[in-house]
């Protein structure tokens, strides 16, 4: 035995934080190739990184161009913080996201939901 007798909840726990190392270095990864000026976006790398994502998927939906590039990412309006309860806090905002699609611009809004430390959320929809 690795930890001994009675050492099941440490071993536990470092498999846990193994997971969680290698899940956030994933996730720096997948936003390393964002094309936008740095602090522009003001979500963490890992809500970046999952958007990214989502709006590649929606993009692959569109046929007849492979080219897409993040162009930019503007604040279209700021965060605002609201009181969801006494002990947990809520944050709101939202950013345009432009992507090159085969030299076509086309912008996509970013809806943010900040739950306190419950995590970042997010919608999509592409402008018109």
């Amino acid at each position: 035995m690795l930890f001994g007798n009675g050492s099941k909840p440490l071993a536990g726990g470092l498999m846990i934080a193994v997971m969680a190392i290698f899940s956030f270095s994933a996730a720096a990864a997948a936003g390393d190739d964002f094309d936008f000026q740095k602090g522009a976006s003001i979500a963490s790398a890992l809500a970046q990184s999952r958007a990214q994502n989502r709006i590649l998927l929606t993009e692959n939906k569109v046929p007849g161009c492979a080219e897409r590039d993040f162009v930019s990412v503007e604040i279209v309006k700021e965060p605002a913080m609201m009181a969801k309860s006494a002990e947990v806090k809520e944050k709101k905002w939202q950013e345009q996201w432009t992507v090159s699609r085969c030299g076509e611009q086309v912008g996509y809004l970013v809806f943010f939901t900040e739950i306190g430390i419950g995590g970042t959320f997010f919608s999509i929809v592409e402008n018109e």
